[in-house]
């Protein structure tokens, strides 16, 4: 199979939406009988060639920046057989590739929480002929699977690369784990306090006390974080 997996995204950027498209694709272009390509429309602040070695990932895959999604995707129509995505606002892109006989795999990680875009979640989901889910309880919010779909959990962290980090050592020294992020229901924020207990080597309920991991929900401004800082925190036990 041939994928083209399409993005607005600044893959430069270390940040996790860039981090998870290049290891998703890394991950893909593994798999026998699978040849992806990566395409970004958005602005890219460093060389193609830095783009692996920034996210640390050691499988490459072809790469190419288009200012123009859709003449990229109709010209390449008879070099892929289905288009990967995981922005709603390329809808117009899915339908295009849909419009020349190509199936549309949507990576499903958000809803209501993209305020006056929840619609478009929506519509994405239902233009799609196949879904990836990134939570259990996210697909539960879209409903029962009418088309293939399945759910992949990304935990977000390297346990081979971890054992090796001489920087795990800060959690024996109180590290402090701070969540920012959507107080949506699918999101599963006792996985970061499984993930404290895999960083320290200990089961969760033996978690030192002075480990501490906060929890802060939307909305986050810069201008008032540490009025609206109201956290949840767990200090040695899982919640």
């Amino acid at each position: 199979m041939r994928i083209l997996y399409i993005t607005r995204a600044n893959l430069c950027l270390r940040r996790a939406h860039s981090h998870n498209i290049l290891a998703t694709s890394a991950l893909l272009g593994s798999i026998s009988g699978v040849d992806i390509s990566v395409i970004s429309s958005g602005k890219q602040t460093c060389l193609p060639e830095e783009l692996f070695v920034r996210h640390d990932i050691q499988i490459k895959v072809p790469y190419t920046r288009s200012h123009w999604l859709s003449g990229f995707i109709f010209r390449s129509r008879n070099n892929f057989d289905a288009l990967y995505v995981r922005d709603p606002r390329l809808i117009i892109e899915m339908i295009l590739a849909r419009m020349l006989g190509k199936k549309v795999i949507f990576e499903i990680h958000g809803s209501r929480e993209w305020k006056g875009l929840s619609w478009l979640w929506r519509f994405a989901h239902r233009i799609a002929h196949a879904h990836i889910f990134i939570t259990t309880l996210l697909k539960k919010y879209y409903g029962a699977c009418q088309k293939p779909c399945a759910i992949i959990p990304t935990v977000g962290i390297d346990q081979e690369k971890y054992d090796n980090a001489k920087s795990r050592r800060i959690f024996e020294q109180g590290f402090v784990a701070l969540y920012l992020g959507s107080q949506e229901s699918y999101y599963d924020v006792a996985i970061l306090v499984r993930m404290l207990a895999r960083a320290t080597g200990r089961p969760p309920g033996s978690v030192p006390s002075r480990c501490r991991c906060a929890f802060r929900t939307w909305p986050i401004t810069s201008s008032g974080l540490s009025a609206s800082a109201r956290s949840t925190v767990a200090t040695g036990s899982p919640m």
